[in-house]
């Protein structure tokens, strides 16, 4: 099942980079159903599609709906202690921050994951 699920992922990434968001939102949402279904072994694999999801609100102007899934995301890279992928999610999350005109939301550290 985590095959699937990545291969999901790796579809919806697919069709975000194409700007096709429809269809990279249902083919990410359905690659995080089936990496609930995996349970904790998938929790890396989660990360990143609750980040590609962010990334599809993002381009689509729902800022509100990004900063939810990248603190989500963002949450479970600190819980692995995944410092390679945090990079990634802490770029979005200042971009998300620069588009919502407070800079400070950006600042590491600085505020909740939850506030975006």
């Amino acid at each position: 099942m985590p095959s699937v699920a990545s291969a999901l992922s790796n579809f919806g990434l697919r069709h975000l980079i194409r700007s096709n968001f429809p269809q990279a939102r249902q083919a990410l949402a359905k690659s995080l159903e089936t990496w609930n279904e995996v349970g904790a072994p998938g929790r890396l694999g989660r990360a990143h599609t609750l980040i590609f999801l962010g990334d599809v609100c993002l381009s689509q102007g729902d800022l509100q709906g990004a900063g939810q899934l990248y603190a989500e995301g963002q949450a479970i890279y600190e819980s692995l202690g995944d410092i390679n992928f945090m990079a990634y999610v802490v770029r979005r999350r200042g971009h998300l921050a620069w588009l919502l005109g407070d800079l400070q939301l950006g600042v590491p550290g600085e505020h909740d994951p939850g506030v975006l």
